[in-house]
């Protein structure tokens, strides 16, 4: 219910690990320190997510991951946190975001809560205006990372987006 992936036109799919090797290699071409494993749809559905988040952290200082919460188990969480993730985002707009929340303090995992957005994720969540004239959203929060940062995102079938709202 986060993303708008039932709706979403575009091809679905996981990303292979050819393409995940590649992606690895791009990071470490471009002297890249850090990876943020979200796009449409949850990294958490990935059915070999703790494999990547471990071959990234072998390579990267840091993995991290956005998701809404539904699919985050204690378990799931704990082989994450072995695997290497540093950091992971929650969205804070389901009864499932509450519980992931929990499991990530409870794991002392560092924890991220987004709770303003800039669209509204198909009714589910309230949206906020940016001002992109500053770096700053009108509530206080840093405006899109891609206006302030060098960088793109690489959809599971490799293809670069400059946008992760694309």
């Amino acid at each position: 219910y986060y993303c708008p992936h039932p709706k979403q036109k575009r091809l679905k799919g996981f990303m292979s690990d050819e393409v995940f090797d590649r992606v690895l290699e791009l990071h470490q071409h471009l002297k890249q320190r850090s990876i943020v494993l979200h796009n449409f749809g949850d990294p958490l559905m990935h059915p070999r997510i703790t494999d990547l988040v471990a071959k990234a952290r072998g390579k990267l200082e840091r993995v991290v991951m956005s998701t809404n919460g539904v699919a985050l188990t204690f378990e799931l969480a704990v082989e994450l946190k072995k695997a290497g993730l540093t950091h992971i985002v929650v969205s804070n707009h389901t009864k499932d975001a509450e519980k992931a929340i929990e499991i990530v303090k409870n794991l002392a995992i560092p924890l991220i809560v987004r709770g303003n957005f800039s669209h509204d994720w198909g009714g589910k969540a309230k949206k906020h205006k940016k001002d992109f004239n500053s770096e700053r959203l009108t509530d206080g929060e840093l405006s899109c990372a891609f206006l302030l940062e060098p960088m793109g995102v690489i959809l599971w079938n490799g293809d670069l987006n400059v946008c992760s709202i694309d």
